[in-house]
């Protein structure tokens, strides 16, 4: 069902939507019949942040928001019963970026910085377990820009540009390790040009001119093989 609700979200919503709803409370009732079963929260889980992520398109926020939270709450509790496992930690730090970006909409920057910072803290803690998964960098890159993006919207700027800057770093580190993989290659094309954009309109444009000179020269030699 929830793939169902996968394929026709974009072209019915209500559909989607009806079929999301469907899965979640199949699997909330198989969670019922054995609450202690973790493989059932985390099913769970899923369904729920499938529901948010379409209440959100649908703009329905409040919903979105609690749906959420009763997901990172299931999500919480998978982790701590394997806080080793950074898929599960991955897991988390996803649903504290979804909150930070409805906090975004509705124009609650500090709940959207402290959301995006959570993740931020999880994704790096990932990286610092697996420094050679091209992966691990390139989530915390993205975490790094969007976390980027909030504090220049605070004017926050001195810490904008070291996030942003990360960021870009991040996606370039990445791509010079695995330089023929497509997600890479996208991160260095979204988030280098975004970070310059950003800096650029935090009045920072020596960090802009400095972020895509040095992008450039870590790439020239991957792009030149």
């Amino acid at each position: 069902l929830r793939r169902q609700g996968d394929l026709l979200r974009r072209q019915d919503a209500a559909g989607g939507l009806s079929r999301y709803r469907e899965a979640a409370a199949i699997t909330e009732g198989v969670l019922a019949d054995g609450p202690e079963d973790l493989e059932r929260v985390r099913q769970h889980s899923i369904s729920l942040n499938s529901l948010a992520q379409l209440y959100t398109d649908l703009g329905d926020l409040e919903l979105a928001e609690a749906t959420l939270v009763t997901s990172l709450a299931m999500a919480e509790s998978l982790l701590e019963a394997a806080p080793e496992d950074p898929v599960r930690r991955h897991s988390v730090a996803m649903i504290h970026r979804r909150r930070a970006h409805l906090a975004k909409l509705e124009e609650r920057l500090p709940d959207a910085e402290q959301w995006h910072r959570t993740a931020l803290v999880l994704l790096e803690e990932n990286v610092r377990r697996y420094p050679d998964d091209v992966r691990r960098l390139r989530h915390a890159a993205w975490q790094n820009a969007m976390l980027g993006e909030v504090l220049v919207l605070r004017k926050a700027m001195d810490e904008a540009e070291t996030q942003l800057r990360a960021a870009a770093n991040r996606a370039v580190v990445g791509c010079s390790r695995d330089p023929l993989d497509a997600s890479q290659q996208s991160a260095v094309r979204q988030l280098v040009p975004g970070a310059c954009d950003l800096l650029l309109e935090a009045g920072r444009p020596a960090a802009a001119s400095d972020v895509r000179r040095l992008a450039l020269l870590a790439l020239e030699p991957v792009l030149a093989a």
